[in-house]
């Protein structure tokens, strides 16, 4: 036994032994390739980096799409049908070389391969500006289970005279749709059981009015109150603005007239339930906008507000007023809005779980 492992052990050695000559009597001969190998390694190196540096360099140039960009044909196409679908009221924006900006609007009714058709039922003043390959600005609400904005570029291709003070655009397919919406502030649908009260009164830039006291002033022409029937109705609400649902029966008050470029003044009484108490706001307002309402009749206005006032004292009831910037909102309304709106999620959500 012991001569056996003896054996095995001076055998391995010398296995191990040759082993280690034949590596180094290799590498020695192969010692002529060594040139070659490290011209072969450079070769690698520089192809692996030439793929890395092209790729980066690729990469850079490809166009960076932000989230909630929809840029696939075929899902532009599918929003733009829901539109058609549901005529969804569409406001389109042309910009003037003096720096004006002015919004007009319209219905949508059809999609082509090639095209979007609206119908517009108030006819610009300046219908000759909207000539074939005018760039212009849309924005848009589709209502879902939430309202999701949207706006594109696109350029016009004709427009087509219907009746009177109607026509018909023709604009481009656009590439993609952007998220987002006209105003810079959150908009909603204020709830009918948190608004108290509103009221509307005819204003020609007469300041006089804002010396006397509120309960001075003339009655108002339009009034709208949570327990009565509706003159008039807030259909959505912004820190910067409003849409108005005019009943035709006072959509031709001589007093009014709500055309574009008219002002108002608006006076919005709102409830927060966590503070149990009102916020109670007058606004001077101008017209951007104002259809047909197809589904209930009479006007869809919508305004911007261009100041604001609120009572100094219970005791005066004298307003003290601030003009508003055009990028700017009333501080306590945009926060009245988005307190509104953070409850409609939370409401929604807690239906989706007990819905599970």
């Amino acid at each position: 036994m012991l001569n056996d492992s003896l054996f095995i052990t001076v055998q391995s050695a010398a296995e191990f032994y040759d082993n280690i000559h034949n590596y180094f009597s290799s590498a020695w001969n192969q010692a002529e390739l060594l040139p070659s190998l490290v011209l072969a390694a450079l070769v690698f190196v520089l192809l692996v980096g030439g793929g890395i540096f092209f790729m980066r360099w690729r990469a850079s140039r490809r166009k960076y799409v932000p989230s909630g960009i929809l840029n696939d044909k075929n899902k532009v196409s599918e929003v733009l049908e829901a539109c058609v679908d549901v005529w969804a009221h569409m406001d389109f924006q042309l910009n003037y070389e003096d720096g004006r900006s002015l919004f007009y609007s319209g219905i949508a009714i059809k999609l082509t391969s090639k095209e979007l058709v609206l119908e517009c039922f108030s006819s610009p003043t300046e219908l000759s500006s909207l000539y074939p390959g005018r760039e212009v600005k849309f924005f848009f609400m589709l209502k879902a289970k939430h309202p999701e904005f949207y706006h594109f570029d696109t350029k016009v291709i004709k427009t087509v005279a219907t009746k009177k003070d109607q026509f018909r655009l023709y604009v481009c397919i656009p590439s993609e749709l952007k998220p987002g919406q006209k105003r810079n502030f959150l908009r909603i649908d204020p709830p009918e059981s948190l608004v108290l009260g509103s009221a509307i009164w005819p204003y020609e830039g007469n300041k006089e009015m804002f010396k006397r006291p509120v309960s001075e002033w003339d009655k108002p022409l339009l009034v709208y109150s949570s327990e009565d029937s509706f003159q008039f109705k807030i259909r959505d609400l912004s820190a910067n603005g409003a849409g108005l649902n005019i009943p035709q029966e006072y959509a031709k008050l001589e007093a009014l007239s709500f055309g574009k470029k008219r002002l108002f003044m608006m006076m919005l009484n709102l409830w927060a339930p966590v503070q149990q108490s009102s916020l109670k706001i007058w606004t001077i307002c101008r017209v951007q906008t104002s259809v047909p309402n197809q589904e209930l009749g009479g006007l869809k206005v919508g305004v911007q507000f261009l100041a604001w006032g609120q009572i100094r004292n219970a005791n005066t009831e004298t307003l003290v007023w601030r003009k508003l910037e055009s990028s700017e909102g009333i501080g306590q309304l945009a926060d009245w809005i988005i307190r509104r709106n953070l409850e409609g999620n939370r409401v929604h959500t807690n239906s989706l779980l007990m819905m599970q």
